[in-house]
């Protein structure tokens, strides 16, 4: 049986188009021919107009053409619109749909670049690669080779990862790989790993200097970093920022207090932002570096803050919205702590220009802590 056409062509569909934004050779050709002329404005004269022929003495008339779609053609640019739209839906989706997890070589081996399934897959095996999962490994022979190493980002904002897995071939873990997991509970790493181990499922370094990775799926009051840890990594223990009182409030998987262990010496970027429960914040003699935005977001910190004589520098914007620090006190003398033009709590946050916390410094732990204590008895007696 033969199917009916529609005799549409691609001058038919060109013609149309030219019809909307000027006039078309065949729309004119016709008109010419009916004797049909077309105008807009007709009080407004085109150039030429009102000319004489010498000739023949007659005056010239001269009007801008106003051009018209026929109902065929509007039929026609209305199916080339609709084609176009569904084209581009089309190629959009299946764009979409082809997003898988991808891997990379590079001169160690292969790595994961990206990870497909934020969504719903719920276990993550980090040990080989993997065909079903990946695309451009076939050609190469890649399918099962060895991953040594995970990219930046590569496994973060995941909505239903649980637990990860990593294999001892991995050397390499990228800045924030595993950050923002919202249910992601436990990475473990295989006992044979030279380069990184987990404790509890909390990610290290093999030598146990550096915390990488704390999951952010758990729900735990606090958390105490052990001793020999010398770097809190970027985004260690970020928490998706919100800046909602009552849902931080509420949410079991903030925890109240860390526990720094003395032999800390640099805080990461971001390696807490979000902490918006954090109440109890004890920085250890020793540590001579916190990064950007280390502790933005932690808005119920208390009213005064000890940063150590060893503390060398502070980021930007590294108590942002911590707006009930009024104090801070410094162990060191004035000059000592390099600090940016936003690294200090700021407060007044209802007001346009906000004031940094009151600087205080040459103050020792003792008389540091003996202040807190005579507060804490004046606050007892208050409250009787």
């Amino acid at each position: 049986m033969k199917k009916a056409t529609l005799p549409v062509t691609l001058a038919d569909v060109v013609d149309s188009l030219k019809a909307v934004f000027g006039l078309s050779a065949s729309q004119e050709a016709e008109d010419r021919q009916k004797g049909i002329r077309w105008y807009t404005y007709d009080d407004l004269p085109a150039p030429g107009d009102g000319e004489t022929n010498e000739e023949t003495g007659v005056v010239s008339v001269k009007r801008i053409p106003k051009h018209t779609v026929s109902s065929r053609q509007k039929l026609l640019l209305i199916l080339a619109i609709v084609v176009l739209v569904g084209l581009s839906l089309y190629l959009g989706y299946t764009n979409f749909q082809a997003v898988v997890t991808a891997y990379d070589q590079t001169e160690n081996g292969w790595q994961l670049k990206y990870f497909a399934g934020k969504e719903k897959q719920t276990e993550l095996w980090l040990d080989v690669v993997r065909a079903a999962d990946s695309r451009d490994k076939n050609d190469d022979g890649a399918d099962g080779a060895p991953l040594v190493g995970v990219a930046d980002f590569a496994v973060a904002n995941t909505e239903a990862l649980v637990t990860v897995h990593i294999g001892k071939d991995v050397r390499e873990i990228g800045r924030w790989a595993f950050a923002n997991g919202q249910k992601l509970q436990n990475i473990y790493v295989d006992p044979a790993n030279e380069w990184f181990c987990d404790v509890d499922g909390v990610l290290y370094t093999k030598d146990m200097k550096t915390l990488l990775a704390y999951p952010m799926g758990r729900e735990a009051e606090s958390y105490e970093v052990p001793e020999g840890v010398e770097k809190i990594a970027d985004a260690a223990f970020y928490f998706r920022i919100s800046t909602d009182a009552n849902q931080v409030a509420k949410n079991t998987r903030l925890f109240t207090s860390v526990t720094l262990p003395s032999t800390l010496r640099e805080i990461g970027q971001m390696s807490f932002a979000g902490q918006g429960r954090l109440t109890v914040l004890e920085l250890p003699e020793g540590l001579e570096s916190i990064g950007d935005d280390a502790f933005n977001n932690c808005t119920v910190l208390p009213s005064k803050l000890y940063f150590p004589a060893s503390l060398k520098s502070i980021g930007e914007w590294a108590f942002y919205r911590c707006h009930q620090v009024k104090d801070v006190y410094f162990g060191g003398a004035e000059g000592a702590v390099e600090l940016r033009e936003h690294s200090l709590p700021q407060i007044n946050p209802n007001k346009l220009k906000m004031d940094d916390a009151a600087a205080h410094y040459n103050t020792g732990r003792a008389a540091f802590n003996a202040m807190l204590e005579e507060e804490k008895k004046e606050g007892t007696q208050d409250g009787r």
